[in-house]
Order: structure tokens, then C-alpha cells, then sequence
């Protein structure tokens, strides 16, 4: 049990630090993304952006955090390269077809951390506002829910949802939000036709 006392404290005093690397992260796979994607480097990014997004919560209502807003944008923007990473990268025939059970799992969360809040398990300082805190929560979670959904999707053998992922023949700096059907080179010849 010390050794998870010490490394949960390592970890909340080190959090600029992963902010950082994962800000780092986000620029690599942002701009080298279709190169490097593969579905251990999707696990290893979104446990990764799951980790910064448990500690950014776990450590928001304190004092430190309060007056350090930037790190909230800068913990979504991680949480957002995670969930674009799987929506730019695996193509579904519906690529939309996660968003609702991502925002049920948001909503969940929501409404659990909304129980405790009023239970008083969790307390909100007078200086954060509780409506704000508990959108940002469900914001947060929806988003990181999506990418989720769709990397276990990948992983599950049975594939829910049919994927594949696509060959697109354009230079890196041109971005295609959700994968542009009309670029991509699909194997199933079929998912050519606009899926």
C-alpha cells in the first residue's frame, strides 16, 4: 500500500510534467499520426490519456489547481487527440455510431460524481463553480468515452461494429476530420461509396 501512497503522490506532484509529455504526444500523433497508428499504440496513448484525465479530476478542487486553469485546456486537448485518433484513424461505416453510448457513459459519470457531490463525499470549493465542474465532467468523459468504445472495438474479435482502417493518399499536413470517403482507399470496395 505505500508503494501506491508513494506513487499516487509522485504522480499528483509530477502532473505539468505529464501534461507536458502528453501535450508532446499529441503533436507527434497529431502530425505523424497515420504512420505511426496501430492498435497497441491507441491502447498505450488512451490508458496514458485515461491516467492524466483521472489525476486532473482526482486534483482539480484543490487550491493549486484552481489557480492554474490552463491545465484543464490542455487535459481536454490531450483527452480530444485521443478520441480524434480513433475517429480519424478507424473508419466505421457509421463513424458516428459510438457518440451515443459515449455520451451515456459521460452521463453516467456525471451523475455519479453529482450523487457524491451531494452527498458531500466529494467537496467543490467555493471557487469552482459546480455547474461548471460537473459539464467539464461530462464533456470530458463523453469525449474520452468515444475513443474508448472505439479502441475496444477494435480489440473485441467479434467486431461490434464492422472497421478497417484506410490507405489516404494525401501529404500529412492536409486534414481529413473523420476520414473523407472520397480519399481514402479502402480494401472492402464496397466502403468506397461513401459507407
Amino acid at each position: 500500500m505505500r508503494i501506491i501512497q508513494k506513487l499516487s503522490t509522485y504522480l499528483n506532484e509530477k502532473f505539468d510534467g505529464l501534461v507536458l509529455i502528453g501535450l508532446l504526444l499529441v503533436m507527434i500523433f497529431y502530425s505523424a499520426g497515420f504512420m505511426l497508428f496501430n492498435q497497441y499504440i491507441a491502447l498505450f496513448y488512451g490508458l496514458f490519456s485515461g491516467l492524466i484525465l483521472v489525476l486532473f479530476f482526482k486534483n482539480w478542487r484543490t487550491e493549486y489547481f484552481i489557480n492554474r486553469s490552463g491545465l484543464g485546456l490542455l487535459t481536454f486537448v490531450i483527452v480530444l487527440e485521443f478520441a480524434f485518433l480513433l475517429y480519424d484513424q478507424v473508419h466505421l461505416k457509421d463513424d458516428w455510431y459510438f457518440l451515443p453510448w459515449a455520451v451515456l457513459l459521460g452521463g453516467a459519470v456525471m451523475v455519479t460524481i453529482s450523487m457524491l457531490i451531494g452527498l458531500k463525499k466529494i467537496i467543490i470549493p467555493k471557487a469552482l463553480s459546480k455547474f461548471f465542474y460537473i459539464s467539464a465532467i461530462f464533456l470530458f468523459s463523453t469525449v474520452y468515452s468515444y475513443g474508448l468504445l472505439s479502441l475496444i472495438n477494435i480489440f473485441n474479435a467479434r467486431q461490434v461494429v464492422k472497421w478497417e482502417r484506410a490507405e489516404v493518399g494525401l501529404p500529412s499536413w492536409v486534414i481529413t476530420f473523420g476520414g473523407n470517403y472520397n480519399d481514402a482507399i479502402f480494401e472492402n470496395r464496397e466502403w468506397e461509396l461513401g459507407g
